[in-house]
């Protein structure tokens, strides 16, 4: 038996994934107005696909089993092939774990036995992903010289920050009357610690539909979205192996750095001596809002802890969330610089009055709509100091939200527009090899369900966004038009509930300002540049070095470059825990009240 095979169920081969997307390309060509989803599933009549009986490491087609995460994909892989990877990593991933006993061998590790639709229910088994370590498991006590020791990968969770900044042990108290449902004893509640509200201190990111279906009314931050991240085995036995869960040794960080400087790439794949993740780490970043009713029948609904301060005091509420967006990385043999997913929610994108943006895959649905509301005006720095800094400005229509995501920027970045900011449509709409790569998932999704006799997967409603599996580059202040090897829209990938601002959804090089975080001179303010910072001239800055070759990458690859300049191996938790990225946890505060974010500088250069 193949060794990543572990259940033989009804997959669907390459065939239908070429066939669908064949069908797709002739039959909305010319005729790209979008038919809505209802419609989609009905119109794919692809021929009865032939049934495989093995897993693939490097997947060619999408297989609904339960398979471990494919490990990569093949050399000179496509748009479409890639598509393909990230899909299979999501079936995985989402795949139903184990019973979590929190003995050795349970927490992630999926269940070979267990059928895709034992995930559907709210209080159903929980997928493996979410199984995973959260961050905070991996560096307890926040970086914390003298916090907790690393304790063993299944044990129970325990959500240990740094004790100076939260009080106490670190551990967090639940809230007096947060937990109205009598949640904090579930799977969901141990596993789900949404302890990040804003999106790397740039915005926050608010759901209308929350607030349209008056969800919990007397709760301020009701509607705010909240993230966390987690990381797999291979990640947290490297950070205890090396001992790094108190921060990478600054000595070994600053050769690091020197390294991918003078060779324009990371370290061998596992390095102890210098930074450098061992291949199919996987990390994930979630995104969730308060589930509406009716979330259960199309959306991975879950309770989760999120956090509040009352005064001085941290406390955690829980209540049942819904899952909106799920980034997942990968590194690989043939990505060192890692392969970036990104899933949301196919209803994620609403009009002010509750249609629909998009269909299931990613057609738009609902032409006409501004990107953003009101309209944002971008014009390129031109540098790296404070008078070439980009500038970004917004007109004066006044956003009123109705069912449509809408964000608030940090109100301490002073040079980006602070009025409220509705989201109808994406800055990069989807690439069409992307829709049919997401028709044929939902088409094998829900084949499998028919063959096994089981209702559809909730998965088959969420869809591929995008995928960046080789890097590009483009010239500094140009807008990236293609001529790099990827579609725009790749290279400028962006989830819009993860990075959803003008800044996050248009990203290139690196945020502008002085890298030095133990400088106050010139900041961060939350704008972006090409341009590498000092000097007397400005100097192209490459924010991504693989195989011997530099690159002036965007989207999310781009941004994780920036872990990987400063010695971190394209993570920025294990670059950040030494400077105080996760000694204490972000609370929603709610829309109207930003005004207690941390600074941005602080948040994204790291500093306590």
């Amino acid at each position: 038996m193949n060794r990543n095979r572990l259940m033989h169920g009804w997959h669907i081969s390459g065939h239908v994934l070429v066939g669908a997307g064949a069908f797709f390309a002739m039959s909305c060509k010319g005729a790209e107005t979008q038919r809505p989803a209802a419609s989609t599933s009905a119109a794919v009549q692809a021929p009865r696909p032939e049934r495989k009986d093995s897993c693939e490491t490097q997947p060619s087609y999408i297989n609904v089993a339960a398979c471990a995460p494919p490990t990569d994909v093949a050399a000179g892989a496509d748009l479409n092939q890639a598509a393909t990877f990230a899909w299979q990593e999501f079936i995985s991933l989402n795949w139903p774990a184990v019973k979590q006993t929190f003995t050795s061998g349970t927490r992630g590790q999926l269940d070979a036995n267990a059928r895709l639709d034992a995930i559907n229910d709210k209080n159903g088994t929980t997928p493996t992903w979410m199984t995973y370590r959260h961050k905070i498991e991996v560096f307890p006590g926040g970086g914390n010289k003298d916090g907790v020791k690393p304790y063993n990968y299944d044990d129970k969770p325990q959500y240990i920050y740094d004790s100076t900044k939260v009080g106490g042990d670190g551990t967090i108290p639940l809230c007096d009357g947060g937990d109205p449902q009598n949640l904090k004893d579930t799977e969901g509640a141990l596993f789900l610690n949404a302890d990040e509200a804003t999106q790397i201190g740039q915005n926050s990111m608010f759901a209308g539909v929350v607030e349209a279906a008056k969800v919990d009314p007397n709760d301020p931050a009701a509607s705010q979205i909240v993230f966390m991240v987690k990381a797999n085995p291979i990640y947290v036995k490297y950070v205890q192996q090396t001992g790094w869960f108190t921060g990478i040794p600054s000595d070994i960080e600053t050769k690091t750095k020197q390294y991918v400087q003078d060779n324009k790439k990371d370290p061998e794949a596992g390095s102890t001596d210098l930074v450098s993740l061992p291949l199919n780490t996987i990390l994930t970043k979630s995104a969730w809002r308060r589930a509406v009713p009716g979330d259960e029948q199309t959306h991975l609904v879950r309770p989760l802890r999120r956090y509040k301060l009352n005064g001085s005091n941290y406390c955690y509420a829980v209540n049942y969330y819904t899952l909106v967006a799920l980034h997942i990385i990968q590194k690989t043999n043939s990505a060192p610089q890692f392969i970036y997913a990104s899933f949301e929610a196919a209803d994620n994108i609403l009009t002010q009055d509750g249609q629909r943006a998009e269909d299931d895959s990613g057609r738009i649905t609902s032409q006409g709509q501004p990107a953003r509301y009101p309209a944002i005006t971008s014009v390129p720095a031109t540098g790296w100091n404070k008078a070439s800094r980009q500038k970004i400005t917004a007109a004066s229509d006044v956003c009123t939200p109705g069912s449509s995501l809408y964000y608030e920027n940090n109100p301490k970045n002073k040079n980006i527009p602070q009025a409220k900011v509705c989201v109808r449509a994406r800055l990069s709409p989807i690439p069409q090899t992307i829709i049919r790569a997401n028709d044929a998932a939902h088409q094998a999704l829900d084949s499998y369900a028919e063959q096994n006799g089981s209702p559809k997967s909730v998965l088959r409603y969420y869809k591929l966004v995008n995928v960046q599996h080789v890097p590009a580059t483009k010239e500094a202040m140009a807008e990236y038009t293609g001529g790099g090897g990827v579609e725009p829209a790749t290279y400028y990938m962006a989830n819009m509930v993860l990075e959803t601002s003008q800044v996050l959804q248009h990203f290139s090089g690196g945020f502008a300002g002085n890298p030095d975080p133990n400088s106050s001179n010139d900041p961060a303010d939350g704008t972006i540049t090409d341009y590498a910072y000092g000097g007397d001239t400005p100097q192209v800055g490459p924010n991504l070095s693989v195989n011997g070759t530099n690159y002036l990458m965007g989207g999310c690859m781009g941004c994780h470059g920036q872990a990987q300049k400063e010695g971190g191996g394209f993570s920025f938790a294990l670059d950040g825990i030494a400077k105080g990225f996760s000694a204490k946890p972000e609370y929603p505060r709610g829309p109207g009240n930003q005004n207690g974010f941390d600074d941005f500088a602080a948040r994204w250069q790291r500093r306590r």
